[in-house]
């Protein structure tokens, strides 16, 4: 395994801690794996001296303090499961409230006046997708406006 194999299966077993905190430590491998190889030791000597990633990530999770790890995103999660469930009951409500409701009949015939009769639900659940996009655009600010906080 060479260093950047490494140091990508490090990332990824870190994601539990802050952006900040794995950024740190990928630096402070980064830099062990350098000073190995500028000892006459090649890259694939170096990753074997430290390690497997699994075995350096789980000693850098155990000594992480409750400070370093992420925060749930519970509002996210929320908001992303109201946003899903109004969506989906729009759709299908949108669905069921077209065309198989409806009736259109046709009275007269070659001899006189022809009359056209519609009958059937003609009206949506607007109330509900004016709710669903109230969601969506609430959703979609709070990511906006969590990714510029970072």
């Amino acid at each position: 395994m060479n260093k950047r194999n490494f140091l990508k299966e490090l990332k990824k077993e870190l994601r539990r801690l802050k952006a900040s905190e794995i950024q740190k430590h990928l630096s402070y491998y980064e830099e062990m794996i350098s000073d190995m190889t500028e000892h006459n030791m090649s890259e694939a000597e170096a990753v074997a001296r430290i390690g497997s990633p699994k075995d350096a990530a789980r000693e850098i999770l155990e000594s992480a303090s409750a400070g370093d790890l992420r925060s749930k995103n519970t509002a996210g999660i929320v908001l992303t499961a109201a946003s899903a469930v109004l969506i989906a009951v729009s759709l299908y409500l949108t669905w069921k409230t077209s065309s198989p409701n409806a009736a259109v009949s046709i009275i007269g015939g070659a001899d006189g006046p022809t009359s056209i009769f519609i009958a059937g639900r003609i009206s949506r659940p607007v109330l509900l997708y004016a709710a669903t996009a109230g969601v969506l655009m609430a959703t979609i600010l709070y990511y906006i406006r969590r990714r510029c906080r970072k």
